[in-house]
């Protein structure tokens, strides 16, 4: 009979000091996508690996972060299938030694649930190897290098892997010392990626802007006697993403307004997450407030602006302010800052083509149509 084995990726609970934002998108997943997964497939799983970085930072948990790994690994203890947390970089306090490390005093009482945070651990055909240090290398090189196992679940450096554009790390273990085994799943490094016999899964899910290049996502191996005769990769970001980035130019439809009819599908896009927006051209002041107003309307976490707006001098530094003063300010505020900003000399003249804007926008919000 078919089993099957869950490989996740780095996890960085707490990233972002702890954002709420990203606490809530990873609870998110864990609700829509990841347990109900395991609950289609339970009868067939036989155990569940994770490869590191459970959490992301070292030194200190915030208690809220922490109330929602427990609330994740609760739950993952519940299904009674054995679990495998094998301890990243950023599960250690120290750097030279895993001995105090926050998987192990947090998890190190779960019933089902294995903490390999010293030395590597064999389980029929894996052996699962923690976090190397200079404490526990010359063991830990000294068991992969004797051990008989098929298979290595850990949190390596190793050279030759790709970090992030074209950069391949240049320091770390030998890939030619993994040749003996069949394959080798890593943590640690977020890009995906396979080389040789060794596969990075990557992170779990989007962590930072990075993370946007690739879909992020978890492993299934299929087994049969003990052997891996398939290995499926289920995508996550594809569905889930926390970063977006909007190209804005002036000639471009806008946003759509709240009372257009797939308003409601572009805030459930944007909410909460984290928007660049780049901008190409932004002569029309009017059609830029209204795209901002209607994006801030969708509640993002964040908004940054990028200007790649031509660069010839006075067109450019107006441009770069008039965005600076527009961030978080309504359409009216926005309009009468521009007619300042034109008509200097004029307030008289100011006053009157404000006055007239005025009535027309609140005759425009009282008839608004569908865009």
């Amino acid at each position: 009979m078919t089993k099957k084995t869950l490989v996740f990726g780095d996890m960085h609970f707490g990233i972002r000091g702890d954002s709420k934002h990203f606490l809530d998108y990873q609870k998110k997943i864990s609700e829509e996508m990841i347990f109900p997964f395991i609950d289609q497939n339970f009868q067939v799983i036989e155990k569940m690996i994770f490869l590191g970085d459970i959490f992301d930072k070292r030194r200190q948990i915030n208690v809220f972060t922490l109330g929602k790994v427990k609330d994740f690994f609760d739950k993952i203890n519940e299904y009674g299938i054995p679990v495998y947390i094998i301890i990243g970089n950023h599960d250690t306090f120290f750097k030279n030694t895993n001995e105090i490390n926050s998987p192990f005093m947090i998890f190190d009482k779960y019933e089902n649930i294995t903490v390999i945070d010293k030395i590597p651990v064999e389980d029929g055909n894996n052996i699962y190897c923690p976090w190397i240090n200079d404490s526990n290398r010359e063991q830990c090189m000294k068991m992969l290098s004797e051990t008989q196992a098929k298979y290595v679940f850990g949190h390596f450096e190793i050279n030759n892997a790709q970090l992030v554009g074209n950069t391949r790390c240049d320091f770390g273990i030998d890939d030619s010392f993994f040749n003996k085994f069949k394959y080798v799943f890593s943590g640690h490094f977020h890009f995906r990626q396979a080389f040789k016999n060794i596969l990075y899964t990557g992170c779990l899910w989007e962590l930072s802007r990075d993370d946007m290049i690739q879909t992020k996502g978890f492993f299934v191996l299929e087994k049969e006697n003990g052997e891996i005769k398939n290995i499926e990769f289920v995508p996550i970001t594809d569905k889930y993403k926390i970063f977006h980035t909007i190209t804005y130019e002036d000639e471009l439809k806008p946003l759509p307004n709240e009372k257009s009819p797939n308003f409601e599908e572009f805030r459930k896009k944007y909410e909460n997450t984290f928007v660049k927006v780049i901008i190409k051209s932004c002569k029309n002041k009017v059609l830029w407030a209204k795209f901002l107003s209607r994006l801030e309307a969708m509640s993002p976490a964040e908004i940054v602006f990028v200007d790649n707006t031509e660069d010839n001098s006075e067109g450019k530094d107006s441009v770069e302010e008039f965005i600076k003063h527009t961030q978080n300010t309504d359409l009216l505020d926005v309009v009468k800052y521009y007619l300042d900003e034109s008509f200097k000399d004029s307030p008289e003249k100011v006053k009157e083509i404000f006055e007239e804007f005025k009535k027309i926008y609140q005759e425009s919000l009282e008839n608004e149509v569908n865009e």
